[in-house]
């Protein structure tokens, strides 16, 4: 058996743990013993070797969220988190389209269920068609502004 000493993100030494030399490593580890803390004090890799630290360093701020995670996400409308994903704008504009046909020719629109590439669903009727579209698509828009 051989021992690792494994780190956290910020690289600061968590355990040892005995693993098959011939076995996958955990990820992250070292194989170079930290040195002996006392206190509040924290050991953390720093690439070659060990540091010594008086104390565990502030966790690092979350990155903010891709333009990617924040289309999943989406906007809230009539308590809905309504994404804006590619694929939810293709589905929208056809639903938009239909709208738009059936109540030019003088029809009546059908509601319809609209599944949300965020696992989310609404029903869109001909009453609360234009709150969802005047909130939908400046979202969506807002990704391609210069």
């Amino acid at each position: 058996m051989t021992i690792v000493y494994k780190v956290d993100a910020q690289q600061i030494f968590i355990g040892a743990v005995q693993i098959d030399p011939f076995g996958p490593l955990p990820i992250p580890c070292f194989t170079v013993a930290p040195p002996e803390t006392t206190g509040s004090e924290v050991a953390r890799w720093n690439g070659t070797g060990w540091d010594v630290l008086t104390e565990r360093p502030p966790s690092p701020e979350p990155l903010p969220p891709t333009d990617d995670e924040k289309k999943k996400t989406g906007i809230e409308i009539l308590g809905v988190m309504c994404s804006a994903t590619k694929d939810d704008q293709m589905g929208l504009t056809a639903v938009g389209l239909d709208y738009s046909m059936t109540t030019a020719g003088g029809g009546t629109f059908a509601s319809t269920k609209f599944e949300f590439a965020n696992g989310n669903s609404l029903v869109i009727t001909a009453d609360n068609f234009a709150t969802i579209y005047n909130l939908w698509v400046p979202f969506r828009r807002s990704f391609f502004a210069p």
